[in-house]
């Protein structure tokens, strides 16, 4: 599953790639 997000946001240039590891750490840390 990872690899396939990761393959997607890539091809948008990569900093989706470090937005979405932002989000599911605010996520992990509010639940």
């Amino acid at each position: 599953m990872a690899s396939r997000y990761e393959i997607r946001l890539g091809g948008s240039g990569g900093q989706g790639i470090i937005l979405m590891g932002i989000i599911l750490a605010e996520a992990i840390g509010i639940y």
